[in-house]
């Protein structure tokens, strides 16, 4: 049972992302870099892992693939290389590591803000006036 979890979760997880990848396109309208096609196959790539692993421990050594004392640090190493990879294929993902956020930080605040309510004819003596009448009303809501 505890070699036949992993590829049941797996399965499961292939499956819920396929209905969810059909979905996209109803929550969002531009999907071009939202097609989940990556998730899919490391998905993929997981159940394929898991059955390789499932084989080699079963089979590997009746037909002297791996040395019995070997076996589970032949196992522990692929799945070594396969975490290795899993973060690879995360980090060249565009919407976590785009570079956008880096940019976000070095517009200066008060000047977008300034420039957003140059025209607005409230004068700061006005803005102080709301500003106390809200405070006043929030302390006795």
């Amino acid at each position: 049972m505890l070699a036949i979890i992993p590829g049941y979760y797996a399965v499961l997880s292939l499956l819920i992302l396929l209905r969810h990848q059909k979905q996209l396109p109803d929550n969002y309208s531009y999907t071009e870099k939202i097609n989940l096609n990556w998730l899919k196959w490391i998905v993929i790539s997981l159940l394929v892992l898991f059955i390789g692993l499932f084989l080699l421990i079963k089979y590997g050594v009746s037909y002297g693939l791996v040395a019995y004392p070997d076996l589970f640090a032949v196992v522990g190493a692929i799945l070594t290389v396969y975490v290795f990879f899993i973060g690879y294929c995360g980090l060249r993902q565009y919407a976590i590591f785009s570079g956008d956020a880096s940019l976000q930080g070095n517009i200066n605040e008060e000047d977008t803000t300034a420039s957003n309510y140059k025209n607005s004819g409230l004068s700061d003596e006005k803005a102080e006036q709301i500003f106390i009448r809200l405070n006043t009303h929030m302390d006795n809501t």
